[in-house]
């Protein structure tokens, strides 16, 4: 009777490993918001706290591929970020 349970039990779940295997996942895609420059629409005067010398968004060096970085120079609480306009 044992042996009998323990099979029903594997039979579930290789039958629920099956379906989830078939089941088509669907990703998100990719969000550009900075490359080179913010993206139309992504403003980046939404970074809070800090002053106008604390980012610098067109910076020259270093760069890692392209031609621009982002240049940030924190204090407390400061922080990169953009948001989203909808007009």
């Amino acid at each position: 009777m044992r042996a009998l349970h323990v099979r029903r039990q594997v039979s579930l779940v290789l039958l629920i490993f099956a379906a989830a295997s078939t089941c088509n996942s669907t990703s998100a895609a990719d969000i550009v918001v900075y490359d080179d420059a913010s993206h139309a629409g992504y403003d980046e005067g939404c970074s809070f706290n800090g002053v106008a010398n604390d980012f610098n968004f067109g910076n020259t060096n270093p760069v890692h591929s392209g031609t621009h970085s982002i240049r940030f120079t924190p204090e407390t609480f400061d922080a990169v970020s953009w948001c989203f306009r909808r007009h």
